[in-house]
């Protein structure tokens, strides 16, 4: 059971990875006005408190989820353009798995320092890393 314990949240992190990319490309208003903006204000609405609480609720070794979490991006990507965009031409999907990456890094690395700030305060342990 302690394995399974600190497998959860990188299998969470992962899911979320995957499920983002999709959420993010679906909702209507955002995806009318297309460009990065679609990406980034569900990541501030969203992302950041969902990080936060799984590296709250996360193992010693919370930075670990990240490591789940952008490889879950890039799946998702490949997913979403496997499924919904039959159009998207040669590598393109590459580069906006690239895209996803780079623009939500500030957020999930942000996210995962919140969380594991806010850890630290509940256990009252050193605010060192």
């Amino acid at each position: 059971m302690k394995s399974e314990q600190k497998f959860g949240p990188r299998i969470v992190a992962l899911f979320i990875g995957v499920t983002y990319v999709m959420v993010s490309s679906r909702i209507p208003y955002l995806a009318a006005r297309g460009g990065w903006l679609s990406i980034y204000l569900p990541a501030v609405a969203l992302l950041f408190p969902v990080l936060s609480l799984l590296t709250l609720y996360s193992d010693d070794t919370p930075w670990l989820n990240l490591a789940y979490f952008f490889p879950g991006l890039v799946i998702g990507v490949s997913v979403d353009v496997l499924l919904f965009h039959s159009k998207v031409h040669g590598i393109v999907w590459l580069f906006t798995a690239i895209g996803f990456c780079i623009l939500l890094a500030p957020i999930a690395i942000s996210a995962t320092a919140f969380g594991g700030f806010m850890n630290r305060r509940r256990n009252g342990t050193s605010a060192h890393v």
